[in-house]
């Protein structure tokens, strides 16, 4: 009988992030109200403990027969230690950004009471390095794992649905050493292993719907802080070579959310609102129709669409010193691009300019920006509701596709308005494939069956 054969294998996984990432500490600081993990030596750190959560919920869909033996498990008074080390990744200082959140009230479109919070990110571009030590016996899943980060990268940290925490996988490499060889375990002692590179492997099952789009208006969506002179600013995040105009995933996903909820308020007519509650009556939404949590997400459950930032692509990139002078006051050059307008509030009583209502904006007047990717995961919906998701889904990007629906501030007052060039789906998920017109797609997908039907809707019914 072959003995158990034990390795050690020591994994460096080098990563670039796509989009800003946010792992947080517990509690508020001086500034903000989500601040970074950091460490007792005050460094910013992705815990060893989010690596493993998100590499733990990786190999139960890709080798689950191996999950208790590589990351360990509880069971009563049984149960064995992981065999994965997990160690934590210290970011190396390059800065971080502030971004602001505000809740919406989805019953009346504005922001909601009380719901303004600031959240600090590493920005996009941050390299990070995970180091992970596996001591055990012999097993290709785990490489198997490596191989599928390497290939497909991962999300990490909080508001992944929402565009942060995709990282790109830019290197895999391990160094293996055979317990069972004294050769191999001085080697290992003396640093003489070589590191053996890592094939990007595995396929993903996932469905992609990818917007090409360009505004017809600018598209402005306000940074944390006023500009030096009180003017309303373009959010910004970090480019090569300098700052452009960022649309963040929460913005876009905030849209699709608010369509979906209006095209089932739609179909639920007078029902839509049982209660005369505008608070119960959003929650009641999610009951009753539950893919739209299954879609979207609720406090119980996780997203099942992933919506990255977006970023504009000026001719000229803010440079970094031109972009810290925008708020502090002093001279800085402003490019072609960023259009200052400055415009009054009308008193709608006397016909004439309200007191104290003037203010500028900053327009970003960018017309390329990279492409809208709207990722979907069909294993976050039970296969029965899968169809009725992604046909609710469709009908909330038709409404973008359309032109209906904009993005940023003052979308309801000529800003934000966006014009889809190209939509191109990849991944159908055992769906029919995409034909090339978007309604004549939704309308294969439903299959004859009307929309209310297949969201399960039943009028004069109340949960």
């Amino acid at each position: 009988m072959t003995p158990p054969h034990y390795v050690r294998d020591d994994y460096r996984l080098e990563f670039r992030a796509r989009t800003p990432v946010h792992v947080g500490a517990a509690g508020a600081d001086a500034v903000a109200d989500l601040p970074l993990a950091a460490d007792g030596q005050d460094r910013l750190i992705i815990p060893g403990s989010s690596w493993t959560g998100v590499l733990r919920a990786l190999i139960r869909e890709i080798a689950p027969e191996d999950e208790m033996e590589v990351f360990g498990y509880a069971d009563g008074q049984d149960g064995q230690a992981s065999r994965l080390s997990v160690f934590d990744s210290v970011v190396p200082d390059r800065g971080v950004e502030l971004r602001t959140g505000v809740g919406i009230d989805r019953r009346t479109g504005a922001a909601a009471t009380a719901l303004l919070y600031d959240r600090l990110v590493l920005p996009s571009g941050q390299q990070l390095v995970l180091d992970l030590r596996y001591e055990g016996l012999n097993r290709p899943s785990l490489r198997k794992l490596i191989a599928h980060v390497r290939a497909h990268g991962l999300t990490i940290g909080a508001a992944s649905s929402r565009g942060l925490g995709l990282l790109d996988c830019v290197s895999a490499t391990v160094r293996r050493a055979d317990l069972r060889s004294r050769r191999s375990v001085l080697a290992m002692l003396a640093g003489r292993t070589e590191p053996e590179e890592i094939e990007p492997a595995g396929e993903t099952t996932g469905m992609e719907i990818r917007l090409d789009w360009r505004p017809r208006q600018p598209v402005v969506v306000a940074a944390s802080a006023a500009g030096a002179k009180g003017e309303l600013l373009p959010l910004l995040t970090t480019v090569d070579g300098g700052f452009a105009p960022v649309l963040p995933g929460s913005s876009i996903k905030g849209v699709l959310r608010s369509e979906a909820e209006r095209v089932v308020r739609t179909l639920l007519g007078p029902d839509a609102d049982p209660t005369g509650d505008p608070v119960a009556s959003v929650a009641d939404l999610a009951t009753r129709v539950p893919v739209l949590a299954m879609l979207f997400g609720s406090p119980d459950r996780a997203a099942a669409i992933r919506i990255a930032d977006v970023t504009a692509r000026p001719d000229e990139p803010v440079a970094p010193a031109d972009g810290d002078r925008e708020f502090t006051g002093v001279e800085a050059r402003t490019p072609g691009w960023l259009a200052k307008r400055t415009r009054v509030a009308v008193d709608r009583w006397t016909g004439g300019a309200a007191d104290a209502r003037l203010f500028t904006t900053a327009e970003p007047r960018v017309w390329e920006w990279d492409p809208i990717v709207v990722r979907l995961d069909p294993a976050r919906i039970p296969a029965d509701r899968l169809r009725a998701a992604v046909v609710l889904l469709g009908v909330a990007l038709a409404r973008i596709i359309d032109g209906a629906a904009g993005f940023g501030h003052a979308s309801t007052r000529g800003l934000g308005e966006v014009e889809v060039r190209e939509v191109t789906v990849t991944g159908a998920a055992g769906l029919p494939e995409f034909a090339g017109d978007w309604w004549s797609w939704l309308r294969a997908l439903a299959d004859g069956t009307g929309l209310d039907s297949l969201l399960g809707i039943e009028k004069g019914v109340t949960a």
